[in-house]
Parts: C-alpha cells; structure tokens; sequence
C-alpha cells in the first residue's frame, strides 16, 4: 500500500478501534431484538437503495439531457460523448470500491455513497452559477469540464456504488432462500426502472432542472445516509445471527472487540469464518465461470444501451414508423418482470449453469432476429428473448455469484462485474455507430454482437454449481 491507503486505514481501523457509532452493529437498533430473521427488513431497506441510484441511470439522467443541452450550448453528439467518458472513468473506479465494501461493510459504504451522491446533485444544481465563476475562459471548455466531472459521479456513486452496496447486502445475508429476495426486489427494481422517466420528468417540469437536483440531493444525502446508518447491516454474522434465519438468537461467545478482530484476520488472511466462504478476487478472476458470467451480463448492457441510444434509426432502417420502433420495449418490460421472478424463484433449485446457457442462448436468438426486424416474425422473436435475456440478468447476478463463488468476498467480486457492465453500456452505442457506418446497417451490428454470446456458452461449458475455496 502506498502512503496514502496507509493513512486511510488507519483512519478506518480507529474508528473500529474506538467504536465510533457507525462500526456497534447493536446501534441504534439491535438486529437480534427483532421476532423475525433481520434479512427481510432489509429486503425492503436494499430496495429503496437501488431506487435511490435512479439519478445516476440512463433512465433517470435522460430527463436532464434536454436542460442541460440548452444550459452548456452541447450539441446532442458532444454530451452524448461527455456521457461516454465520466461512464467509462467511473467503471475503472468501481473494482477498487468493491474491495473497500468487503472491508467497510454494507452499511458504512451506504452511508458514504448516499452522502456522496446527494452533494454531487447538490452542487450540479449549481452548474450555472459555478460555470460563470470562470467567465474568463471559454464557455464549452467550461462546461465541458464541469459536467464529466458530475456524470462522472452521478454514474460512480449511483449507478455504480449504491446498487452494488444494496444488492450485496442481500446476498450476504440469504444463501438458501437468496432466490425468493431476488423474486421480490427483481419486481421492485423492474417498476422502478419503468417508472424513473416519468418520475424524474415530473420532477423537472415542476421544478426545473436545478430543483429537482437540490430536492433529491436533501433526499438521498439525508433520507438514504439516516435509513443506511439506522438499518443497514453487513453480515448476520456480525450482528450473532445464521444465515437465512436458521437460529434467530446465537449465545456469543466472543465479545465485540474479539468478533471485530476475527473479521479483520478473516478479510487479511483470507480464510472464512465459521459457515461463510467464498473465492477471493484472485481466485474467481482465474476460474472460466467468472468471466462467462461477466460476459452474459456485460453483453446484455451493451446491447440494450446501443439499441436504446439508435432504436429510431434502427426502426427507420427496418422501415418501421418511429411509433412502432420505440413500442418494442413495451411488451420487453412485460416479459422482463415474470422471467425475472420466476427465474429468481428457482435459483435455489436449478443448477447455476442453465441460467448462463439460457440467457446467452436467448441473446443468440434475439440479436440474430433483430437483422430480420423489418418482418413480423423477426419483430416479435426479437422482443420475447430480448426479455427473456433482460429478465435472466437480475437473477444472474444477484443469485447465481454468490451461489458459485460464495459470500466472504461478494464486494470485490461484484466491483469486477458491475465495472465491467458499466463501460460495456458506455461502448454500446458508439460500437453500433462504427459498424453502422462500415456496413451501412445498425441491425448488422446488433447481430454481430452473437459473438459475445457464443463465446459465453465455450467459457461456461461444465460450469460447477459451487467452487470451495
């Protein structure tokens, strides 16, 4: 570690040493005092998370696309290209914070990522009154600037960290009833993608764009920082519970300085604590399974980025009107939520590998139809397994990596995975763009994209159901 890291532990290690407030797992409420397994009141608590990273999506941004081209005087190709290089930045970041979440925890992180989230829309809000601080350079370098810098956290501490914190959470806390919490916040996180761009539309009309940042920064700053400290919890070993719930009360027989010890030599070691385990960074990062279930995930963001950023020309290639085009999500979201559910019901009882072999299996067969778009059968094929694809990733992510690599080091893992969507959904559209121009044809470049889901059913071949580390 360089000087800094030093420095920067040994802040974190005081506060532990001193039980500041935000390490007594017992404070303000003791998990162990409640009639039923903790886990489930987290269920909801790790949903409202995942809602609060609205802000940071696509989906809750693109309401903010319009002002802000008006504000910076951007053309749409040098915002979108903006959009492209602060998305990018902040999944490079990402694999270094999943490692500080193995080593903060759930909760501390949630904190730390609300906090963050709410004084980057804070001063976004102020974006005018900052630009004209520098009146003496010129205007689009300004805001040129400016702004990356605020999509670069918008994307680092929304989209990337309290989605990550919220889903890892959960999977820590469940292994064998994992896939009915999935079910539930797959269901959740499904209606509240579908609804943000309402939502954050409303909220700009009412309040214009700076308002809407100032009142969802007091929001999640505040409202999501309180709800993190007051209910978030990392483990249920920390908090003297089983897993799943198997005994609500376990009689400690280590005291709170010597848990917190053993978790420590547990992260440094890399051994496990007693009914935990799980594959560090460097070893699942070796295993084929790892990066065919990255791939099947990575491809899925993409795609769907690409053809969401050029569905109108994609359906004026196709000779669909602009009406037909843009209704093709419509009938996506309704196959997504079903498979979603179902799919993340029977996690618990179907081997992880299938779930890989249909998702990349559903690509195939989605994106091979997309180049026959402009007929009916190609239409409506591409639309079941494009949801069906869309439907398996939740599950696929949130159940099936800790069901493989299990749950000691979820947090590195799950920075790898999420970095890695995240600039895979950055290259989406420019990727369709450059074979767009070879080729003359948008729908060429999303079939061409079979190659990724290919190579994902070559790297999953014989993929165990779990690795013990």
């Amino acid at each position: 570690m360089n000087a800094k890291e030093v420095i920067f532990y040994n802040i974190i290690d005081y506060c532990k040493n001193y039980q500041i407030i935000f390490y007594q797992s017992y404070r303000p409420i003791n998990p162990k005092s409640f009639p039923i397994y903790y886990g489930w009141l987290l269920v909801p608590m790790a949903a409202i998370g995942v809602f609060m990273s609205m802000p940071g999506q696509t989906a809750g941004f693109s309401a903010f696309t319009e002002p802000l081209m008006k504000l910076a005087r951007f053309s749409r190709t040098q915002l979108t290209l903006v959009y492209l290089i602060g998305t990018i930045t902040s999944g490079f970041l990402l694999p270094m914070m999943g490692t500080l979440l193995d080593r903060w925890g759930s909760r501390n992180m949630m904190i730390f990522s609300s906090v963050m989230m709410g004084i980057t829309l804070f001063w976004l809000s102020y974006l005018d009154r900052i630009a004209a601080l520098f009146q003496f350079l010129p205007s689009l370098i300004v805001y040129l600037i400016l702004i990356t810098i605020g999509i670069f956290s918008l994307r680092f501490f929304g989209q990337g960290l309290l989605t990550i914190t919220a889903n890892t959470m959960i999977r820590k806390w469940f292994d064998k009833k994992r896939g009915r919490t999935i079910a539930i916040m797959g269901v959740v996180n499904s209606i509240a993608f579908s609804s943000t761009p309402a939502i954050m539309a409303a909220f700009v009309t009412m309040l214009a764009w700076n308002g809407a940042w100032r009142v969802m920064s007091l929001v999640i700053g505040v409202g999501m920082g309180l709800i993190a400290w007051i209910f978030y919890r990392n483990t249920p070993e920390e908090c003297w519970l089983v897993v799943d719930g198997a005994d609500l009360r376990i009689t400690p027989v280590l005291t709170e300085s010597e848990l917190r010890n053993k978790r420590e030599n547990t992260y440094e070691n890399g051994s496990r604590e007693k009914g935990v385990y799980g594959l560090t960074r460097g070893q699942a990062i070796r295993t084929r399974s790892f990066w065919a279930i990255v791939l099947v995930l990575s491809t899925n963001a993409l795609v769907i980025t690409g053809l969401t950023f050029h569905i109108q020309a994609i359906g004026m290639q196709a000779g669909l009107s602009l009406t037909k085009a843009v209704a093709m999500f419509i009938p996506v979201s309704f196959i997504v939520v079903p498979v979603s559910f179902l799919s993340a019901m029977l996690s618990d009882r179907i081997h992880a590998r299938w779930f890989v072999y249909l998702m990349a299996g559903s690509q195939c067969i989605s994106y091979t139809a997309n180049y026959f778009l402009n007929t009916s059968i190609g239409y409506v094929v591409s639309i079941i397994f494009l949801g069906i694809s869309g439907g398996l990733m939740g599950p696929t992510q949130t159940a099936i990596i800790p069901k493989i690599f299990g749950r000691l080091h979820l947090g590195s893992l799950n920075g790898i995975i999420t970095s890695t969507m995240v600039r895979m959904s950055a290259l989406g559209p420019m990727l369709l763009s450059m074979v767009n121009d070879i080729t003359g044809s948008l729908r060429t470049g999303v079939t061409l994209m079979i190659v990724f889901p290919v190579v994902t059913l070559v790297f999953s071949f014989r993929m165990p159901e779990r690795f013990v580390d």
